[in-house]
């Protein structure tokens, strides 16, 4: 609180402005960004978000026959997009799963969750830190619309914390569910990877 009383007073120097954009003021929106990299956060998620609906468009087992352009084509298009997304998804995964980065930003949270120190000073006025980092990650209204059009029968891929109230999935909000239900995806990713999208699509229609 301190910190926050000292930049106001000094609001009009550059100096403290300067400090204020860098992040290194506790109390800050700035700061809190930094300490849980949240500009970060947010590419994960919103990659992992389309990654998620690309995977559901991918045809059923049961819709696959070795002889279906349509179907091999769609598949040679998805497997293109998910391999071109997949190595920046799966850095950050890594990032955010490793328990160096859990344990930092435990550490640097303790500020945050004294008492009194529940708002902090944002670019427009005082907001609680909370309220802050759900509006910084809440998906954007073209992914919800993306996600509510998915057809209900894909939302078997997604976990209980992934479902709305009618069973259908929605959109990755918290890094700590991505980075759960992302364990296995980037996994396999990392096989899929040694193949180019044909040579997948193939393989997998040859077994048809």
């Amino acid at each position: 609180m301190a910190a926050i009383l000292l930049l106001c007073c000094c609001c009009m120097s550059s100096s403290a402005s300067g400090a204020f954009a860098t992040g290194v003021i506790p109390g800050t929106s700035p700061h809190l960004e930094k300490v849980i990299d949240l500009k970060n956060a947010r590419k994960y998620l919103d990659l992992s978000n389309e990654m998620r609906l690309l995977g559901m468009e991918l045809p059923a087992e049961s819709e696959i026959t070795s002889d279906d352009l349509v179907v091999r084509n769609k598949m040679i298009d998805i497997f293109g997009k998910l391999q071109e997304k997949a190595p920046s998804v799966c850095a950050l995964h890594t990032k955010f799963a490793s328990e160096e980065y859990k344990t930092s930003v435990k550490e640097k949270l303790k500020y945050y969750n004294r008492e009194g120190n529940e708002s902090i000073l944002t670019f427009k006025g005082m907001k609680d830190w909370k309220d802050y980092l759900k509006e910084y990650l809440e998906p954007t209204d073209e992914m919800k619309v993306l996600y509510r059009n998915m057809d209900k029968s894909k939302s078997n891929s997604c976990s209980m914390r992934s479902l709305d109230d009618d069973g259908k999935c929605i959109p990755f909000r918290r890094v700590e569910v991505a980075v759960e239900e992302n364990k296995d995806p980037c996994t396999d990713l990392k096989e899929m990877l040694e193949l180019g999208p044909t040579e997948l699509t193939d393989l997998i229609m040859k077994e048809k």
